[in-house]
């Protein structure tokens, strides 16, 4: 029986390789969708748009996630248990 949280594997006849699992950084399209959804979202883009806030800063912001999540710091889908995903899906999925 295979380790659930060791992630998946590439194997072959006499090696096999491990691939590190990382949680996904969910990025709001807008503040609405970030005021609404604190508890998925970790970055709010649509605060490009917000006065005194240059692309430049929230650039910076949104960079400054990848080397904190990488070596495994947690983002907000990682903290509440979430470990699916579903792409352009609407409604309800179980």
């Amino acid at each position: 029986m295979r380790n659930q949280d060791a992630g998946p594997t590439l194997s072959s006849r006499h090696n096999a390789v491990r691939f590190a699992q990382a949680d996904g950084v969910a990025v709001g399209s807008n503040s609405d969708l970030a005021r609404r959804k604190p508890h998925w979202i970790d970055f709010d883009a649509g605060a490009c748009l917000d006065p005194g806030r240059s692309v430049e800063e929230q650039a910076v912001a949104v960079l400054s996630l990848t080397p904190a999540v990488a070596p495994g710091e947690q983002t907000r889908n990682g903290l509440n248990g979430n470990r699916e995903i579903a792409f352009w899906k609407r409604g309800v999925t179980l």
